[in-house]
């Protein structure tokens, strides 16, 4: 994310264990955040390999589907622009 964001391509960031609230969203590039809205996120600042509930819903509820509509929702808005040459549509 941080390397895409350096070379100013548009971002789909994945956010479970922690949210892009505490400074690690994409910055000064066209995004899209997943995320669910859970009561027990977030449980760190910087993310976990291990769910201290040992359920880790933050992650499996992020569908490939969801992520996919996030990528096309990216690509086919205004926020790209066509001088991106990695996103020609």
């Amino acid at each position: 994310m941080h390397l895409g964001a350096a070379r100013h391509l548009p971002i789909v960031a994945i956010f479970g264990s922690t949210t892009p609230n505490f400074g690690f969203a994409p910055y000064g590039v066209p995004n899209k955040i997943c995320e669910i809205d859970l009561k027990c996120r977030p449980c760190t600042h910087i993310g976990k390999a291990k769910c201290p509930k040992n359920h880790f819903n933050c992650m499996k509820m992020i569908s490939p589907t969801i992520v996919m509509n996030n990528v096309n929702e990216l690509i086919y808005s205004n926020k790209i622009s066509s001088k991106n040459k990695f996103l020609k549509v």
